[in-house]
């Protein structure tokens, strides 16, 4: 399980990035700037708010996990077992006679996050656990932006230290996250295994 600790650890890495060190968050970080959506995606995956994290994501990004993840709910609502059925409760999803029933990507994002903390006390662990250091910012053009920070987290007595790079872009007169190749990869494996198991 060691390899599932460290993954999860990594995942929390994947979406928590801080601005400046532990407790120095604002009460209300400004999302018209890239480090202000930063600072508020990181506290409130603290808060394990999943519904309004999912609101710093870039629509794109949204929709484009949902793609990638409803065919998998959709093979796993396919068949009626009880373990089936139990996977689809545990990510917050309904099944109807026509088949899964339809909600918007942000809920998908929401839901997922949800169900990882609630099944798997390490996820939850590392997100409460994390704290990053910010180092810098690249600009790419007027619309995209890479943030560089050290970020910390623990997960099983297993605490990892890496440097993260989170990418947010624009989003009118303000900034949300991209979806990381890391969280991409990791979701894709979560329901690849989750097709496995049932």
């Amino acid at each position: 399980m060691i390899w599932t600790r460290a993954i999860l650890v990594v995942l929390a890495f994947a979406f928590s990035v801080c601005y400046g060190q532990e407790g120095a968050v604002p009460a209300q970080p400004d999302m018209t700037t890239p480090r202000g959506v930063v600072e508020r995606s990181e506290k409130l995956l603290i808060a394990l708010d999943f519904d309004a994290f999912a609101e710093c994501m870039h629509p794109s990004a949204l929709a484009r996990f949902k793609t990638m993840m409803w065919p998998i709910f959709e093979l796993i609502a396919d068949k009626d077992t009880t373990a089936n059925a139990a996977a689809l409760a545990m990510f917050g999803l309904e099944k109807s006679d026509s088949g899964l029933v339809d909600i918007p990507p942000g809920q998908v994002f929401a839901n997922f996050m949800r169900g990882l903390a609630n099944f798997l006390p390490e996820f939850k662990s590392a997100m409460e656990s994390s704290r990053s250091e910010y180092i810098g910012e690249i600009a790419e053009g007027d619309s995209l932006v890479h943030i560089v920070a050290r970020s910390s987290a623990a997960a099983g007595g297993t605490e990892v230290t890496e440097m993260e790079v989170v990418t947010v872009r624009r989003y009118g007169e303000e900034w949300r996250l991209e979806l990381s190749g890391k969280m991409e990869g990791f979701a894709q494996s979560i329901g690849q295994r989750l097709l496995k198991s049932l």
